[in-house]
């Protein structure tokens, strides 16, 4: 007893479970968030939160803040930073109150404008300088501006000046302080609380505030129930106006708090912010309020000063604080009960380092832990009891490092253990067995044991690691004997299906013969950390860098699934399967649930409730139950795989920015061409502006960092581009032409939702490649084929009259050729009959030896004449076909010009002119080589015109001259018509 005493002293300490715990998520500074004083919520038409802090306005989508601040010097800024209210109209403007007045937020055009008011009858509007702590939407699209010192005031219809509404009892508009407006819209109503006047009711008719109740004049919010009920948030609790009694109940609060801010949830339930004492909740029909805290009595929100809460439209809750940012509340708690051991009220880091795990008959846990020892979770009291080692005894556990822990089938519990070896521990005697690992190879005790197994023999198997051998019970020595000296380092085993014993190293995967130890090795230069086969016989291994290796078993070649494929690490640390026959793997990043079928990871990680995103080697087990265990750095996670259901709502996706050039495109509205409120449906950019970037994002604040992305321009792309958890998509030197930007989004399940159209895109040509630039290249095109054809045709006619007057030159010439055959038919029967008379004249001539009978000789010398012109035809014809040339020989040009000069002493003396012949030729003959017949035509041509032109009584002269070695012969008359010769 004495022994018990000591193994169990410090042992027994609360387990607690806090299930029922919602998920609660800080976003401030760090995030991005302006300032951590969130004084109002707002959640808009798209689904964007936006805050108020005292810093300016922040738009929040999921992954990070768009801010808005007053510009000095830009009246289209934020009117002031220091914010207190935000309301949305119906044409889904931004309606801002804080320290400094109000500004209305234009969304198409990204500014804010001032408002302005009436501050009575008859007087001019003036610029709102007055704090707003409260706007409200109301019916007929009108607002209403709660102002310190200006009272209520109506903006109707969204107009930008609005008038103050007076209090019933005053003749006027007077100054009063409006700090809580609400509408009921189920009894089309409107409730304000006037400071320091009481409850009142907005009179729509008389236009006027009728006043309800006075008996509490101090409130900082106003909430109406379904009802019609009022509550009513003061600095002394919360308290509900009866509309059936017309008085006020409550307190509602257990303690006096400063309640700033009501809201009331989809469940009825009213959540009470309070400035010291935390939130509040009031369920349905309830007394009392009770304080949002955990099961542990710890408060879920990081700061007790909470000013804002507001529900979206999926349920979260979103809490504003001072100085804690924003509290964001799932609306369903998480399927991963974290578990953390405490010991007196404060939770001990060490003991949560948690190893590994085991289960015994009774259904109960052991948890092994680094180096906090072996703790036994009785699950039926949920109480815990610690085996911790107690130097020099022997009876308790030899070391507090378990690195595995199994039952066998007498019920023992054999827990292997880092620097202690083996241990057993005996329910019966409450005691350990030390069993060391000896090797008789190296004569050495190997204390540093990885794993403890059990196989379906009943056989208790313990490997040691930094070369460590493998080792085998025998139950009849009672000790550990080494299998096999070859079997060094084992990090995992397996049995699978057909008996087969598999072992995984640091660079191998070992098929283990555990009858010849004819062992088959599979390099894979790689650790395996975990071996699994699942229900369709696939044989799984969990590597340490290498990711999950679909292994053959026959062939020894695998394929591997990486964070290419989605997992959130290469390192698997543990492989379990559920009864849907998907695999559950922990890693260094968290735990992922993969399907073998679809080959897709659904990812987890510390802010869907895990313990942490790093898990341990050895911490996984499936329980008899049906329940999962996994083991990390701060706990553990228990839970039904079943209960992980991904969530299935539909996600907005938008177009969260644009860039045309590297540069923003609200700096540049003029490529806009269409638009839906805020949203740019279309732009229109020229040709060398087409280099765009594109930011998109699905709307998701409960899992934005398990959305994966694929984006697609259509018209450009030939595929999807899967960008995975990036959301931004690049393209340059767009091609003139018409595009579609899409987008489509995958949730943590992996599942693909329908695409989304985000933008159209139209890229305009060039100048020369516009519409008008290819009429133009056609009118020119149509105008060069008309001259052509106008060309061409007119060459054709050209052709045609040239052939034409081929024809006609052709047929001309045939006519000629028939006149000149003519002639010279008519020339040769001339020159017969001439030849006839020219031989009896000249034998007459020769006769008449004295010359006496002159008149003969002239008739003999113009026969001659008249046979040298047929002559002459003649050679017209030769000299018309070509055939004509000079005929050189040797003649007395003396003779010759005499000759030719006798022929015309008849004419002469008929027209009574004086005609002579003179030569200075000394000789009676002169010979030159010359062509006479031709000669002698010139000659007479030359006396011809001469006789032609010369008038009766004139004269002739026909000279022949040497002059200088050179003969000239000349022809003078006294006519009008000289023609000399030469």
């Amino acid at each position: 007893m004495k022994r018990f005493a000591i193994m169990f002293g410090c042992s027994l300490f609360c387990f607690q479970l806090p299930a029922a715990d919602l998920p609660v998520k800080y976003i401030g500074i760090e995030q991005g968030l302006s300032n951590n004083v969130v004084t109002s919520i707002y959640q808009d038409y798209n689904g964007f939160m936006w805050f108020g802090t005292y810093d300016g306005l922040n738009r929040y989508d999921g992954y990070g803040f768009k801010i808005f601040r007053n510009k000095i010097g830009d009246k289209n800024s934020l009117i002031n930073n220091n914010i207190y209210t935000i309301e949305g109209d119906t044409k889904h403007n931004l309606w801002v109150g804080g320290q400094k007045g109000a500004c209305v937020y234009n969304p198409v055009q990204s500014n804010f404008s001032a408002l302005w008011y009436y501050p009575g009858r008859n007087k001019a509007a003036q610029f709102l300088i007055d704090e707003v702590q409260s706007i409200k939407a109301i019916q007929d699209a009108s607002m209403f501006v709660g102002t310190q010192h200006n009272g209520l005031l109506l903006f109707s219809h969204q107009q930008d000046t609005g008038r103050k509404i007076p209090l019933e009892s005053s003749t006027g508009a007077v100054n009063y302080m409006v700090r809580a407006i609400e509408f009921d819209r189920k009894q089309q109503r409107s409730w304000v609380f006037v400071q320091h006047h009481g409850l009142f009711m907005y009179d729509h008719k008389k236009q006027v505030l009728v006043k309800v109740n006075n008996s509490i004049k101090q409130a900082n919010s106003l909430k109406v129930s379904a009802n019609g009920d009022v509550w009513l948030g003061t600095d002394n609790g919360v308290f509900r106006f009866s509309l059936s009694t017309k008085s006020y109940e409550g307190n509602f609060l257990p303690v006096q708090q400063k309640v700033v801010n009501l809201t009331i949830d989809k469940k009825a339930v009213l959540w009470i912010a309070s400035d010291g004492g935390g939130v509040w909740l009031l369920p349905s029909f309830a007394k009392t309020a009770h304080p949002f805290v955990s099961e542990q009595g710890k408060a879920m929100v990081n700061s007790n000063a909470v000013y804002s809460i507001y529900e979206d439209t999926e349920g979260r809750k979103w809490i504003g604080t001072l100085r804690g940012g924003v509290n964001m509340v799932e609306s369903r708690t998480s399927p991963f009960t974290h578990v953390v051991h405490q010991s007196e009220g404060a939770t001990s880091t060490v003991k949560n380092f948690i190893l590994t795990f085991g289960e015994d008959k009774q259904h109960n846990v052991w948890i092994g832990t680094d180096g906090a020892g072996l703790r036994y979770w009785n699950r039926a009291t949920n109480e815990t009891t610690d085996f911790v080692r107690s130097p020099g005894n022997g009876n308790t556990i030899s070391s507090n490092f378990i690195t595995g822990v199994t039952e066998d089938t007498n019920g023992d519990v054999w827990i292997a253990t880092w620097f202690g070896g083996i241990n057993r521990f005996n329910w019966a005697t409450k005691t350990f067995q030390r069993f060391p690992l000896y090797n008789p190879s190296t004569q050495a005790v190997e204390n540093n044991t990885w794993f403890v197994y059990k196989d379906r023999q009943q056989r208790i198997w313990a490997s040691a690691t930094n070369d460590g051998s493998f080792y085998l019970f025998n139950r009849v020595l009672n000790k550990f004997e080494l299998f096999d000296p070859s079997i060094l380092n084992l990090q995992s085993v397996a049995e699978d299906s057909e008996g087969n014993f598999w072992g995984g190293n640091y660079s191998s995967l070992i098929k283990i013969d555990r009858t010849t130890k004819k062992h088959k090795v599979f390099p894979l230069e790689t650790t395996v950390r975990c071996i699994h086969e699942d229900k369709r016989k696939n044989f799984w291994l969990g590597t340490q860098g290498s990711g999950l290796l679909l292994f053959n078993r026959q062939t020894g070649k695998y394929k591997s699934f990486t964070t290419a494929d989605g997992l959130p690490s290469n390192t698997i640390l543990r492989i379990l399967e559920d009864k849907r026959g998907d695999l559950w793997l922990s890693t260094f990043n968290g735990l992922t649930k993969f399907d073998p079928d679809k080959k897709v990871a659904l990812n987890y990680s510390q802010s869907d409730g895990l313990q942490s995103n790093q898990f341990s080697f050895n911490a996984g087990l499936a329980l008899q139950s049906g329940e999962f265990l996994f083991g990390g750095i701060k706990g553990f996670n228990i839970f039904y795989p079943d209960s992980t259901i991904a969530n299935k709502n539909e996600r907005k996706v938008f177009l969260a920015g644009l860039k045309i050039n590297n540069n923003p495109i609200e700096e540049d509205a003029s490529y806009i061409s269409a638009r839906e409120i805020e949203k740019i449906t279309e732009i229109t950019l020229p040709f060398n502006k087409a280099a765009l970037s594109l930011d998109f994002l699905g709307l998701d604040y409960s899992g934005a960092d398990k959305i994966t992305y694929a984006y697609y321009l259509q018209g450009w792309d030939k595929v999807w581009n899967y960008s995975n958890n990036i959301r931004t998509a690049n393209y340059t030197r767009l091609s003139e032409g018409n595009y579609t930007f899409k987008v489509k989004v995958a949730g943590a399940d992996g599942e693909w939702m329908a695409e989304t159209a985000l933008l159209d895109i139209i890229v305009l040509p060039p100048w020369y490649r516009t519409w008008w630039a290819y009429l133009l290249y056609i009118s020119l095109v149509a105008w060069l084929i008309y001259l052509y054809i106008r060309y061409t045709k007119k060459q054709e006619r050209l052709r045609f009259e040239i052939k034409l007057a081929h024809l006609e030159h052709e047929k001309e010439n045939e006519v000629n050729e028939r006149k000149l055959n003519f002639f010279t038919n008519i020339s040769h029967e001339f020159r017969t009959p001439l030849t006839l008379i020219i031989n009896p004249l000249k034998e007459m001539v020769s006769k008449d030896a004295s010359g006496n009978d002159k008149e003969l000789n002239i008739v003999y010398r113009n026969a001659r004449r008249l046979l040298s012109l047929v002559d002459q035809l003649l050679l017209f014809r030769k000299a018309d076909s070509g055939a004509d040339s000079l005929k050189i020989s040797e003649s007395d040009i003396v003779e010759l010009c005499r000759d030719v000069y006798h022929c015309f002493i008849q004419q002469a003396k008929s027209n009574g002119i004086s005609y002579k012949f003179e030569t200075n030729i000394q000789s009676e003959a002169l010979h030159l080589f010359i062509d006479k017949e031709k000669i002698e035509i010139a000659l007479f041509n030359l006396l011809s015109n001469a006789f032609k032109f010369t008038p009766d009584g004139g004269s002739i002269l026909l000279q022949l001259k040497e002059v200088n070695e050179t003969v000239e012969i000349v022809v003078k008359d006294s006519g009008c018509g000289i023609a000399p010769g030469e």
